[in-house]
């Protein structure tokens, strides 16, 4: 039997009212959120709690909740509740790896913006440092050097040498940036090829670039990491690495 015309047609506009009730109740929380009114680690009430507040069923808040989680400010965690969160770089991580398995964009695109920040970061390093970020920045080295037979170790290692350089700096806005792109062009180079001598001089650069920030020489440590990005960049065209899918296996 075919659909009267007019049902279609109300169907339609009640999907939209629906969206615009689910989009009401994000842009609410997040105002919430936005105005400091809720901070990072407090509990949202429970879903039934909201529904009744806000005059929505439980679930358009479900589904709101789910909009504001991929959008880094709420987290969930089973059994106690929902809680605001502060948003990371891990959407635009997700945002960068669709786009290389769909080729708009090449690891050699990602080192190059590497390139523009973290020379920056690893000066700005340099020039803040404390006993306690020397200590992890060295600790985070002598775990990278440890690793280096372990392709998954050494990737997550690296990651986290980069990572203490950029909490070093101390910089919000270039770690975030450069959150998002360093880890793809890691993985790349490691598991891109079989060539175990860029790992060990990889290292050695890393080494390197420790010293100067230790040494609180914020020029030299811009240039050392430039070069070990350059290098990154140079290996990167040289095998030709397009790899998007990575594993411990590969």
């Amino acid at each position: 039997m075919t659909v009267p015309q007019a049902t279609n047609e109300n169907s339609m506009y009640a999907s939209v009212a629906r969206h615009r009730t689910i989009d009401s109740v994000v842009d609410a929380l997040q105002a919430l959120i936005l105005q400091r009114k809720l901070n990072p680690g407090d509990a949202l009430p429970a879903e039934r709690e909201l529904a009744v507040m806000l005059s929505v069923s439980r679930n358009v808040v479900r589904e709101a909740l789910g909009i504001l989680g991929q959008r880094g400010l709420t987290t969930s965690r089973h059994g106690y509740g929902t809680f605001v969160a502060l948003p990371s770089g891990e959407q635009a991580r997700a945002a960068l790896q669709l786009l290389l398995e769909l080729e708009r964009v090449g690891l050699v695109e990602l080192c190059d913006a590497r390139l523009l920040i973290e020379p920056e970061l690893a000066a700005l390093a340099a020039a803040r440092v404390t006993p306690a970020g020397a200590a992890k920045l060295r600790d985070a080295f002598a775990a990278l050097a440890a690793a280096s037979a372990d392709g998954e170790a050494h990737v997550q290692a690296d990651l986290a040498f980069h990572g203490a350089i950029a909490e070093m700096a101390d910089h919000t806005v270039l770690r975030a940036l450069v959150d998002a792109v360093r880890e793809p062009v890691t993985r790349g180079m490691v598991f891109g090829t079989k060539v175990p001598r860029a790992i060990d001089h990889s290292d050695v650069q890393h080494e390197e670039i420790m010293l100067a920030i230790l040494a609180a020489e914020p020029e030299l440590a811009r240039e050392r990491m430039r070069e070990h990005l350059s290098y990154v960049r140079g290996y990167l065209i040289e095998h030709d690495v397009r790899i998007t899918h990575w594993s411990a296996d590969d």
